[in-house]
């Protein structure tokens, strides 16, 4: 391989921002650089490999598993996260280089308006993780709610008299 194509470094970032749900699919992006001095620039055409490295629950997956990094010496795969709340850690590696991205999942993002991915294909149940983010939510609101009555009175009586 010339030693322009040699990778030194791989920078991977989510191709979106925002809340990620369990479930979703994300695509993640490696960018792929070099340095010669103190130029750094990015190393086209050159293979590079995803794989899953951890998965919170069942159903993590990443597609394509191998890639060239194209033109602009960006690869990009898409990554299924687990089923369950936690991390899910995608690695990336050209020659001698390699990164990793961890995704971290929540409940709330679930019951996001605003979804960034397609939706799943395998049915739409619900399960009680629809429920426990509501119940989460309403006694957050009751704390709110609950601290705010307090400040009121704490004014109407000053100094305890």
């Amino acid at each position: 391989m010339a030693p322009e194509q040699a990778v030194q470094r791989i920078v991977m970032v989510p191709a979106v921002s925002g809340p990620i749900a369990p479930g979703d699919t994300v695509e993640v992006q490696a960018i792929l650089e070099a340095q010669r001095g103190t130029d750094i620039y990015a190393v086209p055409h050159v293979p590079v490999t995803f794989a899953l490295v951890s998965v919170a629950g069942a159903g993590g997956a990443v597609s394509p598993t191998r890639v060239s990094s194209g033109d602009s010496g960006v690869a990009i795969a898409r990554v299924r996260t687990g089923d369950r709340p936690g991390d899910t850690v995608v690695t990336a590696t050209s020659g001698t280089a390699s990164a990793q991205l961890t995704l971290h999942t929540d409940l709330a993002a679930a019951g996001a308006a605003a979804r960034v991915t397609a939706p799943a294909t395998s049915g739409g149940e619900s399960g009680s993780g629809g429920r426990r983010a509501a119940l989460v939510g309403a006694l957050a609101a009751l704390g709110v709610l609950g601290a705010l009555s307090l400040g009121l009175v704490r004014r109407r009586h000053p100094g305890g008299a």
